[in-house]
């Protein structure tokens, strides 16, 4: 019976839910809303707001009208419902979205933003799926939790089965804080490995809460910039310069991307200024870090390709 002020161009797909979004005011009064979906199924399970973005995840049946944008992964979903995730600005516009897995029964109920804008979401899985980009972790059997992390522009960079035992475990809550990330969820695996100081170490019933942290990996917004000779021309187009005056000490320097992937090592001649090649190289922000022998980290220096 409520009449929503919904964003142009959108309108109830039909079929038998559609997610609902809604922007309130500080009065608690509806702005704007939307709906997202298609001819089946589809509902929300987390929603997270960062600056003008907004990020959400959360389950669909429908066989259309998920996808949007550039790294579209999968063209519709399997036999039964299917993680999505998607990215809007503040007027509830999409700016891109994607099926995440092809599996029965898959879901999302947690979304989280980071500082370098990356979208992180997690849930269940219920399948061995080879992802394509995967954590390193395997599939334990039953429902496994699932927590995958995504470029700003959607772009899959990792995903993994955590809890991963040999019953049913899944993740519905997801948070970060400084360098870690912490999930909560459920799990009916009584042979999870825990912490050896945890409160409670061993699994007590049918079911038992679980607790996880994560070190993040380390991204170039969180990177300190210490005070060294910088890097020259910045921004640069065909290659980077590192003078002599930076590189006391230094016997590696790695050339590291907005996830924090090293794309390129490089070990100095002494006392001679260093070239990198970056020709090739899609534009965007990166770092350069640079180690001693003892892997010990000196300094770090952003630099942007144009």
């Amino acid at each position: 019976g409520v009449s929503f002020n919904t964003t142009e161009g959108s309108v109830y797909s039909g079929g038998d839910w559609d997610g609902l979004l809604v922007k309130l005011d500080g009065d608690g009064d509806v702005v704007k809303a939307r709906y997202f979906g298609g001819e089946g199924f589809d509902a929300f399970g987390g929603v997270d707001a960062s600056g003008d973005a907004l990020a959400l995840t959360g389950r669909s049946d429908s066989s259309s009208g998920i996808n949007h944008g550039n790294h579209i992964l999968l063209d519709s979903p399997g036999d039964a419902s299917s993680t999505f995730i998607t990215r809007m600005n503040s007027e509830l516009e999409i700016v891109w979205a994607t099926y995440h897995d092809d599996y029965s029964g898959g879901s999302a109920f947690a979304v989280q933003i980071d500082s370098s804008e990356m979208v992180w979401i997690a849930g269940k899985t219920n399948k061995d799926q080879n992802f394509e980009f995967n954590s390193g972790t395997e599939y334990g059997g039953g429902v496994d939790g699932m927590l995958a992390r995504f470029l700003p522009d959607g772009e899959l960079v990792s995903c993994g089965y955590l809890p991963a035992g040999s019953l049913n475990d899944q993740i519905s809550g997801l948070a970060l804080h400084g360098p870690h990330l912490f999930t909560a969820g459920t799990t009916f695996s009584p042979e999870i490995t825990v912490s050896e100081d945890a409160w409670q170490t061993d699994f007590a019933g049918q079911s038992d809460g679980i607790l996880m942290r994560f070190a993040l990996p380390v991204g170039v917004e969180e990177w300190s910039v210490s005070a060294v000779s910088p890097v020259y021309p910045n921004p640069a187009v065909d290659q980077l310069t590192i003078p002599v005056a930076a590189l006391s000490e230094v016997t590696e320097i790695q050339l590291v991307d907005l996830t924090g992937r090293a794309l390129v090592h490089h070990a100095p001649v002494p006392l001679e200024p260093s070239v990198l090649h970056i020709a090739s190289l899609s534009p965007g922000v990166y770092a350069l870090r640079a180690f001693n022998a003892a892997g010990q980290a000196l300094w770090t220096q952003r630099w942007v390709k144009e």
